[in-house]
């Protein structure tokens, strides 16, 4: 019966495994689309608006894609520092403790794009942030083809590992 257990214990951790790796996928893609989306909102209020990047910031806390919002959230409590840092570092900080589910290039973008933000004229900032949403829009759609490609194949995996070591344990 112990052996059973443990039998079963193993094929659905390493299922997890599996799965967890899928998923980590499908949420790279979905954080970068959203990510994307908000800095469109982000340039559309610079640019039509004329608004202050904090102002841009509360707003977008509120009306964001759901998984940008505690981004924007920390941003906008961060800004209260704004005189003791630069804003470059609020926004990288804010990334960074954010659990956003970017991957590790997607996030080096958005850091980027922040770097410019609030520091060079309108025409800097806007060029800077098409460019993040572009970037972040093709490794979106990398994320999309490498989730079609190997989302199964590392579920799969996960349950034949499990089977496999349970066979040779047994």
């Amino acid at each position: 019966m112990i052996k059973l257990l443990g039998a079963v214990l193993l094929v659905g951790v390493t299922t997890w495994v599996g799965v967890n790796a899928s998923f980590r996928l499908r949420q790279r893609e979905r954080a970068a689309r959203a990510f994307a989306s908000a800095l469109e909102q982000l340039a559309a209020e610079l640019s039509f608006e004329m608004a202050r990047i904090p102002d841009v910031l509360l707003k977008l806390s509120k009306t964001a894609p759901e998984i940008t919002r505690p981004f924007f959230h920390m941003c906008v409590n961060a800004t209260k520092q704004i005189g003791e840092l630069p804003f470059s570092v609020i926004w990288r900080e804010s990334l960074l403790k954010s659990h956003t589910g970017l991957g590790d290039e997607e996030r080096l973008e958005v850091i980027q794009a922040g770097v410019i933000l609030g520091r060079y004229g309108i025409e800097a900032q806007l060029g800077a942030v098409m460019n993040c949403i572009q970037r972040l829009r093709a490794l979106a759609d990398e994320a999309s083809v490498m989730n079609r490609d190997k989302g199964k194949v590392y579920t799969a995996l996960g349950i034949c590992s499990g089977i496999m070591a349970v066979i040779v344990l047994l």
